[in-house]
């Protein structure tokens, strides 16, 4: 398949630091890292919230709400990175009133984040939000602010390609990925998935509704912004959570809105409790949380069918879904020394190449846009969802040896009446086809 003549891996820091964790502490090593990184974004969004006088019931009530569909949401992906500054971002936001100079930090962090994943164009995005809010609020341009902003948008050209980082990026956040399930917009009438969200998203409108307050005008522009680009795109979801994570339990607390979900009773009780006392209660009680949900999916992610190995992976199209991958079609294909070119599955293109590196070259990864042109990614399309008078283009215009696809795609039934192919195993829900030659 073409590709670029320049791959832009605007996630090769995250890249070596995820070798570096697997090749020294393993798969595990990965899952503890990531747990470490929830409990970081839960302890700074606390530090928030504390900054802004949240009340503990208030915090347990977002956080609660927040952690099952949050947690779900981060995967140990680039993404992590991603969603970490961004809460670090929000944290000094939160100190600017008294240590204005903090902000200088954020060019700095900014160099970490564009080296780790593009999502470093939301941090940019927040703080003109924080500029435009503080702005409104005193009616005075805050200089300090806008050389930060200035300064966050030069310190990404510190990576290995330069001009050429923007030259990828600013294209990359419009480009259009309705193919990929978690690319696409938020469905609020599915019940299914999300319940969570949706509840949150009704007490955060409420909230920002009923308790403005001008001072703290940049929290719910951040907020608006999470909810529009979550609501856009599924995958952006944790912005959400994290906006509402540091941001909500301290609008609500200091509203009208406290009368509701403070009872009297529970008032005075907490009255006779020592603040320090409720402090620990608190922190002890996210933690357990954070620590619950943590283990339930470090569970659900290796508690599965010996057939299969558990990954992470996007749905590229719409009858497809789950995230596995074929590891019994991988063991077949070393088995019997099958080697060559291989249209597979967009999920799978990169476990393909962690496997079979050596022997086979897929169509298609994860990398998508950063390494393949936009004629491959539309070739892997048309085929996998058999699109009438195109579907054919991949497997005849590129040289492909053999097809690893999911049984339940649309491409399916069409191998299987095509001359020159052969189904040569099942398993599952992966099917292996191969040319008549390469048998």
């Amino acid at each position: 398949m073409p590709v670029k003549e320049l791959w832009v891996n605007h996630e090769w820091g995250a890249a070596v630091i995820f070798h570096w964790i697997y090749k020294n502490f393993g798969g595990p090593g990965i899952i503890w890292f990531k747990m470490i990184i929830w409990m970081s974004i839960t302890a700074l969004c606390y530090s928030v919230c504390r900054r802004e006088n949240a009340r503990p019931v208030h915090i347990i009530l977002v956080y609660f709400i927040c952690f099952q569909d949050f947690f779900i949401g981060i995967n140990s992906r680039p993404h992590l990175f991603t969603y970490l500054f961004f809460t670090v971002f929000l944290w000094a936001m939160s100190r600017y009133e008294k240590r204005p100079n903090l902000i200088f930090f954020l060019p700095l962090v900014n160099i970490l984040w564009a080296n780790t994943h593009g999502g470093v164009a939301a941090g940019l995005g927040i703080l003109g939000l924080f500029f435009l809010g503080n702005w409104y609020a005193s009616g005075k341009i805050d200089f300090r602010t806008a050389a930060a902003i200035f300064l966050c948008l030069l310190t990404p050209l510190i990576n290995p390609y330069g001009l050429n980082y923007y030259k990828y990026l600013l294209p990359a956040v419009l480009m259009d990925r309705w193919y990929i399930g978690e690319w696409r917009p938020l469905d609020l009438a599915d019940f299914d998935i999300l319940n969570n969200y949706k509840i949150l998203l009704a007490i955060a409108a409420l909230g920002m509704a009923l308790l403005f307050e001008r001072k703290k005008i940049h929290q719910y522009l951040i907020i608006i912004f999470s909810i529009y680009v979550s609501l856009k795109h599924v995958r952006h979801t944790p912005f959400f959570f994290i906006s509402a994570m540091a941001f909500l339990p301290g609008i609500l607390s200091n509203g009208g809105v406290s009368r509701f979900l403070d009872r009297d009773k529970f008032q005075s009780f907490m009255a006779k409790v020592p603040l320090t006392l409720r402090n620990i209660s608190a922190t002890a009680a996210l933690l357990v949380l954070a620590l619950m949900f943590s283990l339930n999916s470090f569970v659900r992610r290796f508690s599965v069918d010996e057939r299969i190995m558990d990954l992470v992976t996007p749905v590229s199209y719409k009858q497809g879904g789950g995230y596995v991958v074929p590891r019994m079609m991988v063991n077949k294909i070393r088995k019997l020394g099958l080697e060559g070119n291989i249209a597979v599955e967009f999920a799978w293109g990169e476990y393909i190449i962690w496997e079979l590196g050596d022997r086979c070259r897929v169509s298609i990864d994860g990398r998508l846009e950063t390494v393949y042109t936009r004629e491959s990614i539309d070739a892997y399309f048309d085929f996998v969802n058999a699109r009438e008078g195109r579907w054919r283009n991949l497997i005849d215009k590129y040289p492909t040896d053999m097809a690893l696809i999911r049984v339940n795609c649309p491409v399916y039934e069409k191998m299987l009446q095509e001359k020159g192919w052969e189904l040569l195993s099942v398993y599952y829900d992966s099917a292996l086809f191969v040319r008549a030659k390469n048998k």
